[in-house]
């Protein structure tokens, strides 16, 4: 189809679900292309956009499902929302020089798109802009970008590289390359201050992030999931890590904090499989609900003295656990199952000496003295328990004082009134006498 000379306005609708066009030749002097012109022309292979037009409407060219090649002008300015939606087979495109705005789901499910080229004129991407575009695989964004929208590049699957080249950008949206679980690499620019919510979640092979200088905040989800992560370094502007930052990183088995952060948000770290160590900063205050939970590797920690807070289930599940430091005289405040019972049986805890009577007395660290939560571990009256030949034998009670033993779990393994007592296998046992508990380990 040739339009004629002098058209200069196509309009809103022209030639929606025209499915048999086939071609198109649009005249130069057309300077206004109307939303849904080409709306679902399925077999339209190719279109070139004469010089003259600034704006590609809304769906213009969507669900073009044959499409793939367009041609822009140097006039254009801005591609408007879903102007190109669901163009499966456009494979390539690149922008004029001038092009300044690609507003939201402009480029979404053009799923052969395999590159991109963007002008440094472009400031901003739209929400969901290029949205499982499946077959990209790198793109540089350019130092002009000013603001890059939610979900830009979610799904993107095969996107494998992503540079941010420096200029004004500082923020990068919410899931905006979310479910990229080829991204290998990121550069990111310096001026950058925010990373969204969930922005790199699900990115399972990116193995290595560096972060610039002046970032400030990370936000809830933006790393998680990333399986392949061995390290992560943070800036000094950081002060809090935010919910679930970085959970479920099985690879992560480094982590430096930066001197400033005060808090580590709830499930930050947790299912971090691989994390064997954490180095806190004197300056962190608080420590989140679940924040290190099923840290399966972590062998030890030390929590500096200004930490007040330590929430539930902080370390619930590090099973390999052994060494706690709290280097706070005054005990942190911790939740009924910030540790695991396996912790306060096989753990040692370490606290300043003229701290050792408050930590044997606070909630939840106490347990860390007497596993079974009861006060007294030490009987009086001449009375003695200890472990002998793999036996518990109890001395300076009279004939016929009743006996308890109970395992580590409170299951009352022996009643009665033998006082060398064979118990079913080594361990630490509770044992009750004459109105007394005492504690021992076979």
């Amino acid at each position: 189809m040739v339009l004629p000379d002098g058209l200069t306005v196509i309009g809103i609708g022209a030639f929606y679900n025209c499915d048999n066009l086939t071609s198109v030749a649009l005249p130069d002097g057309l300077t206004w292309i109307g939303a849904e012109a080409f709306c679902f022309c399925e077999s339209l292979p190719s279109v070139t956009i004469p010089d003259g037009v600034t704006e590609i409407q809304d769906e213009t060219f969507s669900n073009c499902s044959s499409l793939t090649s367009v041609t822009f002008p140097e006039s254009l300015m801005t591609i408007s929302g879903s102007a190109f939606e669901k163009c499966s087979s456009l494979m390539s495109v690149t922008f004029p020089d001038g092009l300044t705005e690609i507003e939201g789901r402009a480029f979404s499910n053009c799923s052969s798109l395999t590159s991109v080229t963007f002008p440094e004129s472009l400031t901003t991407i739209g929400y969901r802009a290029f949205e499982e575009c499946s077959s990209l695989t790198s793109v540089v964004l350019p130092g002009g970008l000013t603001k890059i929208g939610d979900y830009a590049f979610y799904y993107c699957s095969n996107l494998a590289s992503v540079t941010f080249l420096d200029g004004g950008l500082t923020k990068i949206g919410e899931s905006v390359f979310y479910g990229c679980r080829n991204l290998a690499s990121v550069t990111f620019p310096d001026g950058l201050t925010e990373i969204g919510r969930s922005a790199f979640s699900w990115c399972r092979n990116l193995a290595s992030v560096t972060f610039p200088d002046g970032l400030a905040e990370i936000g809830r989800s933006a790393f998680s999931c990333c399986d392949a992560l061995t390290s992560v370094t943070f800036p000094d502007g950081i002060t809090e890590i935010r919910e679930s930052a970085f959970s479920n990183c099985e690879s992560l088995s480094s982590v430096t904090f930066p001197d400033g952060l005060t808090g580590i948000g709830n499930n930050a770290f947790s299912y971090c499989s691989s994390l064997t160590s954490v180095t806190f900063p004197e300056s962190l205050t608080t420590i989140g609900y679940e924040a290190f939970e099923e840290c399966l590797s972590l062998t030890s920690v030390t929590f500096p003295n200004c930490v007040s807070l330590i929430d539930n289930f902080a370390f619930s599940g590090c099973d390999a656990l052994t060494k706690v430091t709290s280097l706070n005289i005054v005990p942190p405040a911790v939740g009924s199952e910030t540790f695991d019972y396996s912790h306060y049986v096989n753990a040692t805890l370490e606290v300043p000496e003229e701290a050792e009577e408050a930590y044997r007395v606070a909630y939840g660290w106490k347990k860390f003295y007497d596993p079974s939560g009861v006060d007294e571990l030490v009987g009086d009256g001449g009375i003695e328990v200890v472990a002998a030949d793999g036996r518990i034998v109890v001395a300076g009670v009279e004939d016929g004082v009743e006996v308890n033993v109970y395992s580590i779990n409170g299951q009352l393994v022996y009643k009665g009134e033998d006082t060398s007592i064979n118990v079913p296998a080594s361990g630490m046992y509770i044992v009750r006498v004459a109105g007394q508990t005492f504690k021992v380990a076979l």
